[in-house]
């Protein structure tokens, strides 16, 4: 799914370290301004669930069609975003991938700071909240090596389907 940024060959031992640094860094998105196709993705099917969700006492607050086709492309990096990046001690990029890699992504899909669109957009706070609540889970995102692959082999249900 990622190119391996140490430059190992095949069977060599990783150390545990860098595999949490990996973990945080470039599956998490975690003291990383760039925020990766992954989560962006990701973000992007939580809004469309916090959608079927949202509390009715603030209804006022949905999005237009053309409201939330825009957020869409702000997160998902289709539009430039409109707000510049802010420098400062938390990296562009995730330190374990080799730099050319960080800015041909950027070249590729744009910068989208996830967090920084929700401290200047009131409905995607929202989308969060109503996120944190519901919590889902999309098979075809977390699962998608495996679906990809052919699927599951078994499947253990409670009661059993055929």
């Amino acid at each position: 799914m990622w190119e391996d940024p140490s430059g190992t060959k095949e069977g060599a031992w990783t150390p545990l370290r860098l595999k949490d640094r990996i973990q945080e860094q470039e599956v998490l998105g975690r003291d990383v301004r760039n925020t990766n196709a992954r989560l962006r993705l990701k973000w992007a099917m939580d809004y469309w669930c916090a959608l079927w969700f949202w509390p009715i006492r603030h209804a006022g607050s949905l999005p237009s069609r053309d409201a939330w086709l825009f957020e869409l492309s702000m997160i998902l990096g289709d539009l430039e975003q409109g707000i510049t990046p802010e420098l400062g001690q938390q990296s562009l990029f995730a330190d374990t991938q080799p730099k050319q890699l960080a800015v041909d992504f950027s070249d590729k899909h744009g910068f989208v700071d996830v967090q920084k669109l929700k401290r200047e957009f009131e409905r995607l706070r929202q989308v969060e909240a109503v996120r944190e609540r519901i919590r889902p889970l999309h098979w075809d995102l977390e699962f998608a090596d495996l679906l990809a692959g052919g699927g599951f082999d078994l499947i253990v249900g409670n009661p059993p389907w055929l």
